[in-house]
């Protein structure tokens, strides 16, 4: 099964949203955020950093967001994953 055959039911995902932060609470950058996903079937979750900051993958939140849903799927294509509704 690749990547791109795995369909993900979106009630079957959680996606947060949360602000960098350093060591003194304070924000590291005011657009640097992480966008978590996860799989609450499975338990797999994936994080993806965006914002301005020298670790950050990419600047877009969306961009991002798009980049944890394709590591989501090759997750799930590796393990084999089926919809409950097509077993």
């Amino acid at each position: 099964m690749t990547p791109e055959e795995v369909e993900i039911d979106p009630e079957d995902i959680q996606i947060d949203t949360e602000v960098l932060r350093d060591v003194n609470c304070k924000q590291m950058f005011a657009p640097d955020r992480r966008t978590t996903i996860r799989h609450l079937s499975t338990g797999i979750q994936v994080s993806v950093d965006c914002g301005h900051g020298p670790n950050m993958a990419f600047r877009s939140q969306h961009k991002g967001r798009d980049l944890a849903m394709r590591m989501l799927r090759l997750g799930l294509a590796e393990m084999g994953y089926v919809k409950k509704g097509d077993k």
